[in-house]
């Protein structure tokens, strides 16, 4: 037992099949425990200590673990309920609510632990969640932007905004507001823009709750995906294929809208990304940060010291600096950027410091947030990245995977302790990493009912998931777990080979590991057909021989 950095008290087991070491308050709460069960390679602790970066290391009987404790990050999946894949994210009074392209998901913390559940009265895609006050009234509820309508969600249910409306929302097309984007207008708080598949549409709302059709821009005949206000004002709107539209208000109430295309000196991608920085727009490119000139009316690359001839997308102002996509054409490169404030021009922090986001997974982000409490959420298909920057961690070598434990299922008897070392003349002990030649564990058919447990060398407290294969057995690798264990049953005689890998919190894969282990035929000889069963978390196969 010792007392950690933080001034809670951290405590080592050894004589656990499972819990390894867990950390409480000075009043007794449990803050984390770390389990063999969700990782870590020996519950065997004889004694632990932290270094400077707040690293855990713990001693084992035998070997030795790094667990990374302050780590910023923190990994979301659908073991915590994501159902789908994320396209959108914002914040709500602390809460996250999570667009995905079926449902819309809050995320909440039950019974001490974090995980997303589905708000009712939506299955479409989600494009945007607004967070909304009536000014008549003062009541707040989100607005839900579907491709297939437009929803007022209230205390965890939704309805379609038609509910209150006096009249059919519908285009002059005939077509429900469905689309993609939500702005409360910037001239008019009653005034609700939504960005649609052909256009901007106004929602008035009135003082008796009802919704109205309010009109829409004539001169905005595009897909509208994002909308973003300047500190002027204004209105920036990104077009799917169509270039960014600039809307102003005169004194006398008429909206202009100005379009920024070639004529302006800005190739139009499939999408451009509108970002606000310190009140200012910018425009998102395959060929780097823009902004425009009006004087000159022309698109000029912006002095954000965002440098290089990368792609930039999600651009977000993010306390005094900013993160952004970085991607070449090709997306063979790709990755989170920070940099800091555009004031400093320090420019990016990977080129001279620690880029922590440089850790996230090298693919293309779907949705990036920042919340009130200084906490960056990344989406990356259908899983969720948060990041607390406020949290110290370390750049980690490469980790890998072992199989930390081998036992029967009968009896309980431990086989393989995760430890291979060998004496040479001397006496002298040698540990090995791997499993040599020679080494490989020989059963009789009567212990052919095994289990595996599974560890990493660098254990990061947050969701290490684990994957196996049994070469032999298996036709195809088991789905993720975070259950460090594998179970099989009536393993038929014959040599096996059982391939392990691990995928810490930053979505970083392990080396495969390999374990060697044979069975002996049945004493009483070749017999008829025998079953093998998995008994693995959502799998389970069966194998025929004679």
């Amino acid at each position: 037992m010792h007392m950690l950095q933080n001034g809670n008290i951290g405590l080592g087991m050894i004589f656990s099949d499972d819990i390894g070491y867990f950390e409480i308050t000075l009043e007794g709460k449990e803050v984390e425990t770390l389990r063999v069960s969700r990782g870590l390679g020996n519950a065997f602790v004889t004694d632990f200590t932290e270094s400077r970066d707040g690293t855990l290391w713990l001693t084992h009987n035998m070997g030795l673990s790094a667990v990374e404790m302050q780590s910023g990050f923190r990994r979301y999946t659908s073991f915590d309920g994501i159902n789908d894949v994320i396209i959108s994210l914002c914040e709500d009074k602390g809460d996250l609510y999570i667009g995905t392209m079926s449902s819309l998901g809050r995320l909440e913390a039950r019974d001490g632990r974090a995980a997303v559940h589905t708000v009712e009265g939506v299955s479409s895609s989600v494009w945007q969640y607004l967070p909304y006050v009536s000014p008549y009234t003062g009541e707040r509820f989100g607005i839900a932007q579907s491709h297939l309508g437009v929803y007022a969600v209230r205390r965890g249910k939704a309805q379609p905004l038609e509910a209150f409306a006096r009249e059919r929302l519908g285009s002059k097309k005939g077509k429900r507001l469905g689309g993609y984007s939500v702005l409360v207008s910037p001239w008019d708080p009653a005034v609700v823009y939504l960005g649609t598949n052909d256009g901007l549409k106004g929602l008035r709302c009135l003082p008796n709750g009802r919704w109205v059709i309010d009109g829409e821009v004539p001169s905005v005949e595009a897909e509208i995906r994002a909308m973003m206000v300047d500190a002027r004002g204004r209105v920036w709107l990104g077009a799917y294929m169509g270039g960014v539209y600039l809307l102003e208000r005169s004194a006398d109430g008429t909206i202009s809208c100005r379009h920024l295309a070639e004529r302006q000196g800005l190739r139009v991608p499939n999408l451009t990304f509108v970002s606000v920085v310190e009140g200012k727009a910018y425009l998102s490119t395959p060929d780097g940060v823009f902004e425009y000139e009006e004087s000159r009316d022309t698109v000029l690359r912006s002095s954000l010291p965002i440098r290089g001839r990368l792609g930039v997308s999600n651009l977000m102002e993010v306390g005094r600096g900013m993160v952004c996509q970085r991607y070449s054409r090709g997306e063979d490169t790709i990755f989170m950027g920070y940099y800091s404030s555009t004031k400093e021009r320090r420019g990016e922090a990977d080129s001279g410091g620690c880029n922590p986001l440089r850790r996230l997974p090298a693919k293309w982000v779907d949705a990036v947030l920042c919340t009130s409490d200084s906490l960056l959420w990344f989406a990356y298909g259908d899983e969720l990245y948060s990041y607390d920057a406020h949290r110290r961690c370390r750049e980690s070598a490469d980790f890998r995977a072992y199989v930390s434990a081998v036992r029967t299922l009968r009896g309980d008897s431990v086989l393989f302790g995760g430890t291979y070392f060998r004496a040479d003349a001397d006496g002298r002990v040698e540990v090995l990493k791997e499993q040599p030649k020679g080494m490989e564990l020989a059963l009789p058919y009567s212990l052919n009912a095994l289990i595996f447990f599974f560890g990493t060398d660098d254990f990061t407290v947050g969701g290490t998931e684990f994957q196996y294969f049994l070469v032999n057995n298996d036709r195809e690798w088991s789905r993720w777990t975070r259950s460090g264990e594998a179970q099989y049953m009536n393993l038929s005689e014959g040599n096996y080979t059982l391939r392990v890998r691990a995928k810490d919190v930053y979505g970083r894969i392990s080396p495969v590991t390999e374990y060697r282990f044979s069975i002996a035929p049945p004493s009483f000889g070749r017999g008829g057909p025998t079953r093998c069963m998995c008994l693995s978390p959502g799998r389970c196969c069966t194998l025929g021989s004679g």
